[in-house]
């Protein structure tokens, strides 16, 4: 405990445009996309591998919306790279096509390596020791244990003083107790012990306790994420983070749907809305998760966005001034008037509520109601690719990039986004 005491309780993550850099443990949540899955189910649900072509495409949609402040991880894991050079490609596309904060793979030891090279040729040495800069999460290998990659990716960002998320991920009646007290209790002695050896590295090094702790489908013995025993974790995880006086990653819009369907939208927005409401303060897998973690899908990746909204809409609450309580407006309409034609309506129509980008209203019509929805999520997938416009990096970082991915044996035209 000597040691969980010396983690800052908020940090910030520095973005290459200031616009993003991320304040954690400040009270704000901030969502992250999908991470880790194989394979992307398409609209009409037949499921594929995930290629390096839909890793990018992700980057370029997080990086036009507005609800992200960070990008890269591992969108999808492409199937058209070699396993061990995925890590190292994916993190220089990711540092090439945005310049919102970063979340960065791990991996082994080569591909850490190549990762700080690119970023020391970005930030430098000295702003990478005094600012974080990027931010990894690291799973224990319940129940506990830690493997090698994961031990290397905690002991080299600590020396380099980079941010991890600790994020056990305990199954109730397979890798944990059935009980969901005993779960958390092996999760959080995984958390502790790896943000204790962080801080025996570098003392005060920024940390966040996470938890992705959940149930099995004692049918089957796979994972569950869309489970009410995924929302009571996440939620005591909160309160377990609140406790230690750290900040706090959970889960997302997670679900155990294997398509764009009715379950998705349900699963998804139970886990979302719990992991909003108990203040978390990173959201990882927000947005296109399906099936545990399988697969990601572009239809649900438009809907969770859309959900996300709705999330910041609520977030803004309602405001209690003289001009929104407006009594002279509804004095102005008196007895039996109405509101639509006001001025006040005019002024505040496009503010004050909040407009649907996919979801249906109005008259209620006899049609293809799914194929509809399908529509609109391609037709808001194209405008936020239309919208994408590549930071610049300049000609000398390019040249950086380049001649250090060049040295490993990696194509670096391979990781530019066309």
């Amino acid at each position: 405990m000597a040691l969980i005491a010396q983690c800052p309780s908020s940090f910030t993550l520095y973005a290459r445009n200031p616009k993003y850099d991320m304040q954690f443990g400040a009270g704000k949540v901030n969502f992250a996309p999908g991470y880790g899955a194989p394979a992307i189910v398409d609209n009409s649900g037949k499921v594929r591998n995930a290629l390096f072509e839909d890793y990018k495409c992700f980057l370029k949609m997080i990086q036009s919306s507005g609800y992200f402040d960070i990008n890269g991880g591992i969108l999808v894991q492409p199937s058209d790279l070699p396993a061990e050079k995925a890590m190292p490609m994916m993190v220089c596309t990711a540092l090439s096509a945005s310049d919102k904060a970063i979340l960065v793979p791990n991996g082994d030891k080569l591909g850490t390596d190549i990762m700080f090279g690119l970023l020391n040729a970005l930030f430098g040495r000295e702003d990478l020791l005094h600012k974080p800069r990027v931010i990894t999460l690291v799973s224990t290998l319940t129940p506990l244990q830690i493997d090698e990659a994961a031990l290397n990716t905690l002991l080299t960002y600590a020396e380099y003083n980079q941010p991890v998320m600790v994020t056990p991920t305990v199954m109730a009646g397979s890798t944990g107790p059935i009980t969901l007290s005993g779960t958390m209790a092996l999760a959080n002695a995984e958390a502790l012990a790896g943000i204790a050896l962080v801080q025996m590295v570098k003392s005060g090094c920024s940390v966040m306790y996470g938890c992705q702790s959940t149930c099995a489908d004692m049918k089957a013995g796979g994972i569950s994420i869309g489970s009410p025993e995924r929302v009571l974790c996440v939620a005591m995880g909160a309160q377990m983070a609140r406790m230690y006086d750290l900040p706090y990653r959970g889960g997302g819009s997670d679900t155990d749907a294997h398509g764009f369907n009715a379950q998705a939208g349900m699963e998804g927005m139970m886990t979302l809305m719990n992991s909003w409401q108990s203040g978390t303060d990173l959201i990882v897998h927000s947005t296109g998760i399906l099936s545990g973690y399988a697969a990601m899908s572009y239809e649900k990746f438009i809907m969770d966005l859309e959900m996300i909204g709705m999330l910041r809409r609520i977030e803004r609450g309602i405001g209690v001034s003289e001009e929104e309580l407006a009594l002279d407006v509804i004095q102005s309409a008196g007895i039996g008037g109405q509101f639509l034609t006001q001025k006040h309506t005019f002024q505040k129509c496009r503010q004050e509520l909040h407009t649907t980008k996919i979801c249906k209203r109005g008259q209620l019509v006899s049609s293809d109601h799914q194929a509809e929805l399908i529509v609109a999520t391609e037709a808001e997938k194209n405008r936020l690719l239309s919208a994408y416009s590549q930071p610049k990096l300049p000609d000398n970082l390019q040249r950086a990039f380049r001649k250090l991915m060049d040295k490993y044996g990696f194509d670096f035209d391979t990781c530019l986004i066309n």
